[in-house]
């Protein structure tokens, strides 16, 4: 149980993550200052070993503005090509906290094998996992045209 809840004697069982431990807002990224992947993943042991569980909110749009290479789930969508467009086969382009970003298309035939290749290599790099997350924000705020 997080100090906070031990101190006011309140019951938890799940502590849940807002999009603030991500790398610039990036998905699938820890942010390494204040969430360093050695200290998360130790910490996330004893929270689990001790019976709590752990749930992190993702939110789908993946940002589009990083350079090749860099980002892997950026690469991964492009190379699928399972993200939205236009009707005339260009990007739709949202935009939510990273900045612009392209959305996955859920209906997608390939969508389920990029969302599952994500997760496996954020529980790889970091050494955590997760026993559930919230996809927040999976409608697009704005469209640039």
């Amino acid at each position: 149980m997080t100090r906070e809840m031990q101190l006011a004697s309140l019951p938890q069982e799940v502590q849940w993550n807002d999009i603030d431990y991500m790398d610039q807002h990036l998905d699938f990224t820890l942010d390494p200052t204040t969430y360093n992947p050695t200290v998360v993943s130790a910490w996330l042991s004893q929270w689990r070993a001790s019976g709590h569980r752990y749930v992190q909110i993702v939110d789908p749009g993946i940002s589009a503005t990083q350079a090749p290479g860099q980002y892997p789930a950026l690469d991964d969508l492009k190379e699928c090509g399972c993200y939205l467009k236009q009707p005339n086969g260009s990007a739709t382009i949202g935009v939510v906290w990273p900045g612009p970003c392209l959305f996955p298309d859920f209906l997608h035939p390939d969508a389920p094998a990029y969302w599952e290749k994500q997760w496996r290599r954020y529980y790889t790099d970091y050494n955590i996992t997760l026993d559930g997350v919230w996809m927040d924000m999976n409608e697009i705020a704005l469209i640039q045209e």
